[in-house]
């Protein structure tokens, strides 16, 4: 193919002469003349031609110029095979064919379209030729140049190739849209190169920095200088990127420039990107390459310096290790020499990092030259800070160790949580210990991406990337690894056997306890004697709770050793506490046998407590019941139901002692008790002060037995409410009972006992004496007296047994009268004066005061007589005097003053009682005084009633116990009981007490 190629050229060549112009106007001579001057030859030819055919005659100067015009073409076409001859046999001796060339174009000037194009093809290709041997050795020389650390000059021998093609392509191409891309390409890459050079220093200086840091050993300054580094290669990486950027840039135009038009088109721009970029065959060529090599060369040398001081401080490290760093905390090694392996590593891997600064085409980060290196400090650094960490790890296992053992052990085993927390602390120190131990096993490490990286490329070989060797550092590294795992065991069983003791001490002190606390439920379902109330207090409740308090303390000791249990049977090493464990085996089985007693207990804690609540709730009942009577004002019913509310609060008590539920009822039912009182009280007082005046119309009126049968409601009501009697009923007691005394025995009544024989004595005499005084009238003296002296005996007989009684006194005087007419003024003189002496005797008032009026109904006319009665009446209060004015102003006067203490008074039961007294004196002054009856109805209704209608659980118990006392005959046993009541101020006023008093002494 290619001889036939250079056969057509040469046809070309010499065919020239054959394809003439066409014919035009006839040329002179002198003007064929000039054109083959000119070396229009063709032309030439063909004037000759026409001028032959006109000129024949002159076929001699045509056949001279002809011959000499074919001579040079001769010549033309012998240096056109030559050309021929040279580009297939020296295709790359381009100054030859260029050569050539200039000859072909001295003897022709114009040649034909396919002369001119094969000369310029042939032109071209021996210019590709020429430069691209320049281009060559310009990119071999900056190679080398390069390689023999002259940064700058390979760059600049790289960038002295840019003029190839240079003016030709800027000749042949004007477009702006073309030439102005290039040049300014061209331009930035001209100005980055610039700033490589200036940069070139500084880059070179914080080199040197760097190197004499680690040289230094020193890892501040390292890493101080290595910034600087960092700064020199982010804009050494910024000029390189935009270098490389660029030559691909105008490696892309003259593509793209070649894909339109010819292949010569864009030649400049392929050799300017190449002198960028370099070329393939020649490494490390172009500016690109000549900043690479620098690039690697720096990275190489810092990484060389790296790995030395990693060896180094390897060394130091495995040469202070010590064997015995597990024995104490304090012995284990200083880590300054991991410290620097561990920071020089990570800076090595930070100057490896470097190459991520340079760019690829797709914006992706170069890989590191070096990766062998990487990997070395990539292990080194994670096989120091391993064994940093088995290291720290060891420290940290030999002090938790240390912190496990200086845990005291709780002294009260019963503090759940805090003995958890002491065996979760054991236990958590162990599991750390070995929970430590088992994060640095030495598979962990050797399967780490670090380790397997390593050892892959321990078996690569790379004379400029080795790896770093660590073997001494391993094989320091495995055997602390294996002192770790000894040490982890060996502790891991010492805590164990502290948790086991502990567990045993809990069992045993557990076991004490909780019979402990059986003796002391047993001891408190006995009952505890009270001394003072002299009773047996149960507590019923408080067994329940206190053997609920069992069962759950049980339980939860249970819970401690049973856990405890489970846990140290599933111990890896059981067998170095196996007898601690046996001890906790038989707690548990010692526990266990002291519940049934206890259950039984609090079964029957839980009967009582529940009939306590029974008679709670029907105390409560019955305290609501006893509210609505008192709602409904029916007072005794609301008395009863309170009473049987303390009844039942006092059973329930005596089922459960209950401080509170004491407390509450006393305070319950004495509040409700006041209350019945006081409203039971306001309508007592107005009831009984209707009564007083009923019997004192009635006494007034000489009903003296209706008046006391009135008066004797009054003061039972009255009592009802009140302890302490109403001077006001009793003074008109006073009057009835003096009236009714002087009565008492004056008739005979039917319903007394001695009624028939004394009604029968009665009618003898009156039978005697009727007898008597007609034989008397009819002159019978002696029979007659003799009838009268029978009558007066068988009165006398009567007056035996009723001496005051009125019908046997007046029969006797009869009798008397009749017997003695003369005498019988004198002895009735006598009789007045021995009544009115006697009247003064009270054991003899009675009978004086009888005797008057027995004396004044014989002869109501008897001087003085009436008038002595009437004193006598006055005297014994059966009567009173009219009553004056100072009397009814006095009364006046104090009921004013009762009335001023009574207003202000309040609540004040001092000053209320003082109004009283003040009242009752105005009464007795005035018993008619309406205003002082009313202000006495209102300040008892003030002071309430005094009587305590219920009493205090603690007093209802002991008035209990006195009535069965009184009820077995123990009258001293009730009787002190009583006294002991009475002891309390407030029991004075209970009439049950004083009734259960009245009754024992009146047995003693």
């Amino acid at each position: 193919m290619k001889k036939v190629f250079f056969i057509a050229l040469y046809c070309i060549l010499i065919a020239a002469p054959f394809f003439s112009t066409p014919k035009g106007a006839r040329r002179s001579l002198a003007e064929i003349d000039r054109l083959i001057q000119e070396t229009e030859y063709d032309a030439a030819l063909s004037a000759l031609s026409d001028f032959i055919e006109t000129y024949p005659e002159r076929f001699d100067d045509v056949q001279r110029r002809s011959n000499r015009i074919f001579k040079t073409l001769d010549r033309y076409t012998a240096t056109a095979s030559q050309l021929v001859d040279t580009i297939e046999n020296e295709p790359e001796n381009g100054q030859k064919i260029l050569a050539i060339i200039a000859k072909l174009e001295s003897l022709k000037k114009n040649p034909t379209e396919q002369q001119l194009a094969f000369i310029h093809n042939a032109r071209t290709a021996a210019q590709f030729t020429i430069y691209r041997k320049q281009l060559l050795a310009i990119l071999q020389e900056s190679a080398d140049l390069a390689r023999g650390g002259n940064y700058t000059g390979a760059v600049d021998k790289a960038q002295s190739g840019f003029f190839m093609y240079r003016d030709d392509f800027f000749r042949e191409h004007t477009d702006a849209s073309v030439t102005v891309p290039v040049r300014s390409a061209l331009s930035y890459v001209d100005e980055k190169i610039a700033a490589y050079k200036a940069l070139e220093d500084v880059l070179q200086d914080a080199f040197s920095s760097f190197a004499d840091a680690v040289r230094l050993d020193d890892v501040e300054s390292t890493q101080a200088s290595f910034i600087a580094v960092q700064h020199a290669f982010n804009a050494f990486a910024e000029v390189r990127n935009s270098i490389y950027r660029l030559g691909y840039e105008l490696s892309d135009m003259g593509q793209a420039i070649q894909a339109e038009k010819s292949a010569t088109d864009a030649l400049f721009l392929s050799f300017v990107s190449r002198c960028i970029l370099g070329i393939n065959t020649i490494a490390d060529s172009g500016v690109a390459g000549a900043l690479d090599y620098e690039w690697d060369a720096l990275v190489k040398r810092m990484e060389d310096e790296i790995a030395s001081i990693l060896t180094q401080r390897v060394e130091s490290f495995v040469y202070a290790l010590s064997s015995g760093g597990f024995a104490d905390v304090s012995a284990f090694p200083e880590q300054k020499d991991l410290s620097a392996i561990l920071s020089f590593a990570e800076i090595g891997k930070s100057v490896d990092a470097l190459y991520a600064l340079c760019m690829e085409l797709d914006n992706t980060p170069e890989e590191s030259k070096f990766p062998n290196f990487a990997v070395s400090v990539d292990y080194a650094a994670s096989l120091a800070s391993r064994f940093s960490a088995l290291l720290e790890s060891g420290q940290t296992m030999a002090a938790e160790r240390q912190n496990a053992f200086t845990l005291s052990e709780p002294s009260d085993y019963e503090k759940v949580e805090e003995g958890s927390e002491y065996t979760a602390s054991l236990l958590a120190a162990s599991e750390r210990v070995k929970s430590t131990q088992s994060k640095i096993s030495e598979d962990a490490f050797e399967q780490s991406p670090a380790a397997v990286a390593y050892l892959g490329a321990q078996h690569t070989e790379d004379a400029d990337d080795e790896v770093i060797p660590f073997d001494n550092l391993v094989g320091a590294y495995r055997k602390y690894i294996q002192d770790a795992a000894d040490f982890s065991r060996n502790t891991e069983i010492e805590l164990w056997q502290r948790i086991a003791s502990y567990y045993a001490a809990c069992g045993a002190s557990y076991v004490t306890a909780r019979e402990s606390d059986v003796a002391a439920i047993k001891a408190l379902d006995g009952g505890k004697f009270d001394e003072e109330a002299g009773t047996t207090f149960r507590y019923p409740f408080e067994v329940t709770e206190a053997v609920r308090a069992f069962q759950k303390k049980l339980s939860e000791n249970k819970a401690v050793l049973v856990s405890g249990r489970t846990m140290l049977a599933r111990g890896e090493n059981v067998d170095s506490y196996a007898l601690l464990l046996q001890l906790i085996y038989i707690s548990i089985t010692k526990l266990d046998s002291l519940a049934p007693d206890v259950a039984a207990i609090g079964a029957s804690a839980l009967e009582q407590v529940k009939a306590a609540q029974r008679a709670k709730n029907e105390a409560d009942l019955r305290y609501d019941q006893a509210q609505k009577a008192l709602a409904a004002n029916d007072f005794d019913e609301a008395r009863r139901r309170l009473q049987e509310s303390r009844t039942k609060y006092n059973e329930s008590l005596s089922y459960q002692e209950s401080e509170q539920l004491r407390s509450e009822s006393d305070g319950r039912l004495a509040s409700l008790g006041e209350r019945i009182q006081t409203r039971q009280n306001e309508s007592i007082v107005r009831r009984v002060r209707d009564i007083k005046t009923r019997a004192r119309t009635e006494y007034y009126n000489g009903n003296f037995s209706r008046a006391e049968s009135l008066l004797s409601q009054a003061k039972a009501l009255w009592a009802s409410t009140n302890i302490e009697e109403d001077e006001e009923i009793e003074s008109l007691f006073a009057l009835v009972g003096t009236a009714l005394s002087l009565r008492t025995g004056r008739v005979l009544s039917p319903s007394a006992p001695l009624y028939p024989e004394m009604s029968q004595l009665l009618s003898i005499a009156r039978q005697y004496f009727n007898e008597g005084q007609d034989l008397l009238k009819k002159g019978d003296e002696d029979e007659g007296r003799m009838l009268l002296a029978q009558a007066l005996q068988k009165i006398q007989e009567l007056q035996l047994v009723y001496p005051l009684n009125r019908t046997a006194s007046l029969f006797a005087l009869r009798i008397q009268q009749v017997l003695n007419p003369s005498g019988f003024a004198t002895l009735f003189a006598e009789r007045i004066k021995m009544a009115q002496a006697n009247y003064k005797i009270p054991e003899k008032r009675q009978s004086a005061y009888t005797d008057l009026l027995d004396l004044h109904e014989i002869d109501p006319s008897y001087p003085g007589l009436a008038a002595l009665i009437y004193e006598t009446e006055i005297d014994l209060g059966i009567r009173r005097r009219p009553q004056d004015r100072t009397a009814i102003v006095k009364a006046a006067s104090l009921t004013k003053r009762a009335q001023g203490i009574m207003e202000t008074a309040g609540r004040d039961e001092v000053k209320l009682r003082s109004a009283l007294s003040l009242v009752d004196e105005a009464i007795s002054l005035d018993p008619n005084n309406d205003a002082a009856l009313l202000l006495k109805d209102r300040i008892q209704i003030a002071i309430g009633g005094q009587t305590l209608i219920v009493l205090s659980s603690e007093d209802e118990a002991k008035y209990q116990k006195a009535v069965a006392a009184l009820q077995d005959n123990n009258l001293v046993t009730a009787n002190a009981l009583v006294e002991e009541l009475l002891q309390k101020s407030s029991n004075k006023n209970s009439s049950k007490i004083i009734d259960l008093q009245k009754k024992i002494r009146a047995l003693l």
